[in-house]
């Protein structure tokens, strides 16, 4: 029996790489995931939208924003990559799990919200770095500290040894 259950898997796997091969198998995948995602999207109907996406501007763009090192525009994209990202990430995490109960609602808004906010500081920063020619303000400070430091060290070797 288990012979005969082997045969049947393998003509079966045969079918799935043919069909895998002309993009069936990925085209019904995504379209199902995609069905399924606009399903659970259709649950939040009734739900006040401010509720859910407050917490990603204040936390998630606020933040960010607090601690960008910059200008008003670096802390702007800061804030905006932080606010966009947490907001597609928490309405992306729900509508790919489904859930509906309040306690797997918020797990799933919190954990896709900081997963969103992580994607979107990251876009963020590659766009300041681009703005300030390859690094971030932050960065740029940190290159001066550390070289404060080594100067720093030098002139305490040389003082030390009675060389300055």
């Amino acid at each position: 029996m288990n012979l005969i259950n082997l045969f049947k898997a393998a003509n079966h796997a045969k079918r799935f790489a043919r069909g895998a091969g002309k993009g069936k198998y990925v085209q019904g995948f995504a379209n199902d995931l995609t069905k399924q995602f606009k399903r659970n999207l259709k649950s939040m109907e009734g739900e006040s939208v401010w509720g859910r996406v407050l917490p990603d501007i204040a936390l998630g763009g606020g933040l960010s924003a607090a601690f960008t090192e910059g200008d008003w525009q670096d802390r702007g994209m800061a804030a905006l990559g932080g606010s966009l990202g947490g907001i597609a990430g928490g309405y992306g995490a729900r509508g790919l799990t489904g859930v509906t109960g309040p306690t797997g609602i918020m797990m799933a808004e919190m954990g896709g919200g900081v997963a969103g906010d992580m994607v979107g500081q990251v876009v963020a920063d590659q766009a300041i770095r681009a703005r300030h020619g390859g690094t971030t303000p932050w960065e740029q400070d940190q290159v001066l500290y550390e070289q404060h430091l080594k100067n720093a060290a030098i002139n305490e070797f040389l003082q030390s040894n009675g060389l300055a």
